[in-house]
């Protein structure tokens, strides 16, 4: 069975009496459906799932029933009232009047899951609670290939496991860069171990989420498609702030902002967003005209760039491939993930320093630099903890964890746990 840790959320929302819908949002094919079914399956004696479409297809009590409309489903026989009943709206996107769903919403008492690859919450005229699904991390992938133990070590941060295991760790990123984390592509590597067939299920994949994108009319799904193909071609090119000028000579700005956010708000692109100086809150010191884009899944950014399989087997190389292109996505894919606030990124105009990703969790800013390798503290991290005094850092390497003092080593596989080791205090932080 496939481990999710956002199971987690929803049944806490469960626990909660007179709960608002969950709508659960986020890229295609990342296991939406896929996770409202199994957590109903687990929780809930009678689950109405529904698929919205051309065809109205309605899965209730495993008998099979199609719909004139969407609300048909008020016609359905059952107790609103059961605390053990759930009903699933899948690809709400597709509802031509979204009143007919609020109408079905102050309707039902028993509890509602919605699920939708585009929507945002701005879009529903009634309050939802939401959860963002992304691609599976680095630990799930762990639980899906079988790899239970290692993925339990990372659970408990049981750093002396951890330690003595860190070739095998670096071994299987190396192969989850190659397969990435979206959950259809890595079952298919869990039953097969054939990485052609991963290959094959990740260009259905890609060409699933460009021709959805070509549903959305001629204008604005051909600026989806465009921006979001030309943020895989720059992140192979020296790391600088994203270029609309790459995209067609003389674009500015304002023009593709708004492609641009769709795509941030849908989880097909990771925006990281460049940060004048450390401060709290850091979207006080933000410089909005200059950010980062990063594709949401490692495994396909491999497909487009046709990383050959070979380079999983040559050392440590893959992590030299494309300006270090591999570690950055892995890094930004994790604490985008795990974090679940804004990232920021900062540099020092006119000079080599740049820190590469600044996050702020618990009143702290944590300035984290990937220094994979060289031995010696980077001398951004030097440069930024002399300029902005009392700023603890992480340190990104292959090496153990380690605290030094004013910065802790983190093995780069251990970047998702980031949140919890600042909470356990096993950063050294005062």
């Amino acid at each position: 069975m496939m481990y999710r840790e956002k199971l987690n959320d929803l049944y806490e929302w469960k626990k909660k009496k007179n709960k608002q819908p969950l709508l659960i949002r986020g890229a295609r094919k990342t296991g939406k459906t896929w996770i409202a079914q199994e957590f109903a399956n687990q929780m809930y004696s009678n689950v109405i799932y529904v698929e919205l479409g051309e065809k109205i297809v309605c899965n209730y009590l495993n008998e099979i029933k199609k719909l004139e409309n969407i609300q048909d489903v008020l016609n359905l026989e059952f107790d609103r009232n059961s605390d053990d009943i759930i009903l699933i709206l899948d690809n709400i996107e597709n509802i031509t009047d979204l009143k007919e769903l609020q109408i079905i919403v102050d309707k039902m008492t028993c509890d509602i899951i919605l699920i939708t690859s585009r929507l945002l919450e701005s879009d529903l005229k009634f309050n939802v609670r939401t959860l963002k699904l992304f691609p599976l991390t680095y630990q799930e992938f762990l639980y899906a290939i079988e790899e239970n133990e290692l993925a339990d070590y990372i659970e408990k941060l049981d750093f002396e496991n951890i330690n003595r295991e860190s070739k095998k760790y670096i071994n299987n990123l190396k192969k989850y860069i190659y397969i990435g984390g979206m959950p259809e592509v890595v079952k298919r590597f869990a039953e097969t171990k054939d990485y052609r067939l991963v290959r094959e299920k990740q260009e259905e994949i890609i060409n699933i989420i460009i021709n959805d994108m070509k549903e959305e009319g001629t204008v604005l799904g051909d600026e989806l498609k465009t921006v979001f193909l030309n943020s895989i071609e720059q992140v192979q090119k020296e790391q600088k702030e994203f270029d609309f000028r790459n995209i067609k000579i003389g674009t500015r700005l304002v023009q593709y902002e708004p492609i641009v956010n769709i795509l941030k708000e849908r989880g097909y692109v990771y925006k990281v967003n460049k940060a004048l100086r450390p401060g709290i809150p850091m979207n006080a010191f933000q410089d909005v005209l200059n950010f980062k884009l990063f594709p949401f899944d490692i495994g396909l950014i491999s497909c487009l760039m046709n990383l050959d399989l070979s380079i999983i087997l040559q050392g440590n190389e893959i992590f030299k491939v494309a300006n270090s292109v591999f570690e950055k996505q892995f890094v930004i894919q994790e604490l985008s993930n795990k974090i679940g606030t804004q990232i920021y990124y900062w540099k020092e105009s006119n000079t080599k320093y740049e820190i590469d990703f600044l996050v702020q969790l618990q009143a702290k800013v944590i300035p984290i630099k990937i220094n994979l390798w060289d031995n010696k503290i980077d001398s951004s991290i030097r440069w930024f903890h002399r300029k902005f005094e009392n700023y603890s850092s992480v340190n990104i390497t292959f090496e153990r964890y380690k605290w030094q003092g004013w910065y802790t080593d983190i093995p780069i596989f251990l970047v998702g746990k980031i949140k919890e080791l600042i909470a356990k205090n096993k950063l050294n932080w005062s």
